[in-house]
């Protein structure tokens, strides 16, 4: 299928967050969806596959979302990307911004096992990209996707029981939500990898325990970080 004809596929939800019911909206969505359909036919390299575009939205259900964690854009290796942010294509081997934050939690006490990260999205954990697609030579795309995965973010953050993981500046300044529902920390490539050192510079130390102490103080089932597939 198309990219266009994979975001038809999306639950009326999703596909509602992404584009305002207005005409004029989904017309122009509908055009920047068929310039990527193009750019990918002008380039194989082009990450992820077409149907792993939409792929976490199919995954996670709207309603269902209990944690935001935010990336910024695929892996630029298809044997890497597979439409979940963080999330790794080879089993065996994982890039090292997942490598490290399950360096961090194992610091904190979980044991995550395998880098498909499904089980987290099973959970209601978005692993979302503010840009879902990279095509080589094209950087222009980076602005043209955040326009409408800002409006996903907006309508995510209108549920204050919904919390944020953001690492890295450029997912700090994609979320407009401010309060006790949002955790900020460095992005996980640039952290450090000695064993006995926490890589996120809080307080106390706890990024994820902590996330799933607010779920828990508002009714949330808290997330089994250990649980990745």
């Amino acid at each position: 299928m198309t990219i266009k004809e994979e975001f038809e596929q999306l639950p009326l939800s999703w596909k509602e967050a992404f584009v305002p019911a207005t005409d004029a909206e989904k017309a122009e969505f509908a055009n920047f969806l068929d310039e990527l359909d193009r750019l990918y036919d002008e380039n194989p390299e082009a990450t992820p596959a077409r149907e792993n575009v939409f792929r976490v939205f199919r995954l996670c259900p709207f309603e269902s979302v209990s944690v935001v964690f935010l990336g910024q854009d695929p892996y630029p290796n298809k044997d890497w990307a597979c439409g979940l942010a963080f999330a790794f294509g080879n089993e065996d081997r994982p890039q090292q911004s997942l490598a490290n934050i399950f360096t961090e939690l194992e610091l904190e006490g979980f044991s995550p096992k395998g880098t498909s990260l499904t089980g987290w999205v099973e959970q209601g954990v978005l692993l979302m990209n503010t840009s879902l697609t990279f095509v080589p030579g094209h950087a222009e795309l980076i602005d043209k996707w955040r326009r409408y995965t800002s409006r996903v973010l907006e309508k995510l953050s209108e549920n204050k029981d919904t919390a944020f993981l953001l690492l890295g500046s450029a997912a700090q300044k994609a979320v407009k939500a401010k309060g006790e529902n949002v955790f900020k920390a460095g992005h996980p490539s640039n952290l450090y990898q000695t064993a006995k050192k926490y890589f996120f510079p809080q307080a106390d130390k706890t990024l994820f325990k902590r996330c799933n102490a607010f779920l828990k103080s508002h009714g949330r089932p808290e997330i089994d970080w250990s649980r990745t597939k």
